[in-house]
Formats: structure tokens, C-alpha cells, sequence
């Protein structure tokens, strides 16, 4: 027979489908699980792409001197005079290394040299929490952009210290990129 016979033949042949029918199932994003994984998934991808910027004087630990790689140095503050490269002052209680009880391993020769000289350094949360609890949050030098907001606004304790002045202080200090990481 002709192919075209044979496939008229088998149309005819053929069994009806069955109709199918409407199942309801609630999408996975209607869940206040999903919903929060969601959410916490797009401020994570937000915070990507909005990145964080170079931290001037931050040695090459990072290979990119941006504060975003570990548990602990996120905030990127200036830590010597930008025109000396002398420790800077924090209020009465000293410098950095004073205050947070590192003076013997002070490194300001090494935030001003090569490969990125600058004035600034990826601290640690907890030195931030610190440092602002004995001098208070006018007197810390803080550079917004080049700390990782969200990681740091995201956390709540580092090294046995609270985080709540932290969060406080970058919320004063740093308001558009807090707005930022916010949307």
C-alpha cells in the first residue's frame, strides 16, 4: 500500500486521548518558606552585583583588596593620616592598634605601600563593634563603599561581640548603601 493510505488507515484507527484534567497544586513560592529563601536569594544577588569597591591601602591577601572574602574583614576603615601615613586618631582612646589591643602588630607601612597604597584596611567586625563602643561612632573612619554593607548589616555577632552598635552606626554613616542594600 501507499504511505499515504496507510497513515489515512491509522487516523481512522486511532484511540481517543484522554481529556486531562486540572490538578491544583500551590507553587513552591507560595510558601513563607520559599518566600523568605526567595527574598534572601535576591539581596544576596543584589549585593553582587552592586559590589563592593577597593579598600585603599588593603594589603594583597585578597588578591583584589576588596573586603568581602571572609567570616570577619568586612569594613574597610582608614586606619592612618591619609598626607603622613601616620596612625590616625581615633578619639581620646588612641589608634586603631591602641584601641583594639593589636599595637604589636601594627602594620600603617604596610597599608601605605605598594601594591595598593592607601589609608584604609579590611577589619574585622568585631574591631569595628569594638572601636565603636569605646570612641563612639562619630569618631570611626569609615569607607562605605569598599565595606561589604550587606554581609556586615547580615551578621550579629563576630569574634564574642555583638554587632546591633555596628549595624547602628553604618546605618548612620553609610545611609545610601544601606538604601542600596535595602532597595
Amino acid at each position: 500500500r501507499p504511505f499515504h493510505e496507510v497513515t489515512a488507515s491509522a487516523r481512522r484507527t486511532r484511540k481517543p486521548r484522554p481529556q486531562a484534567t486540572a490538578v491544583h497544586t500551590t507553587p513552591a513560592a507560595d510558601t513563607p518558606h520559599s518566600m523568605l529563601r526567595l527574598f534572601v536569594s535576591l539581596q544576596l544577588l543584589v549585593a553582587a552585583f552592586a559590589g563592593v569597591d577597593v579598600c585603599p591601602g588593603e594589603g594583597p591577601r585578597y588578591g583584589d583588596y576588596k573586603c568581602n572574602h571572609d567570616g570577619t574583614h568586612r569594613v574597610c576603615a582608614q586606619l592612618v593620616e591619609e598626607s603622613s601615613g601616620s596612625p590616625l586618631s581615633w578619639g581620646e582612646g588612641g589608634d586603631f592598634w591602641e584601641i583594639t589591643g593589636q599595637k604589636q602588630w601594627q602594620w600603617d607601612t604596610s597599608i601605605v605601600s605598594e601594591p595598593n597604597p592607601g589609608d584604609s584596611w579590611c577589619i574585622c567586625m568585631w574591631a569595628f563593634a569594638k572601636l565603636i563602643g569605646r570612641v563612639g561612632c562619630e569618631n570611626v573612619h569609615l569607607r562605605c563603599d569598599s565595606t561589604d554593607i550587606s554581609y556586615v548589616l547580615g551578621s550579629y555577632h563576630d569574634g564574642g561581640h555583638s554587632l546591633d552598635e555596628a549595624h547602628t552606626c553604618i546605618e548612620q554613616k553609610c545611609p545610601d548603601a544601606v538604601a542600596r542594600f535595602r532597595g
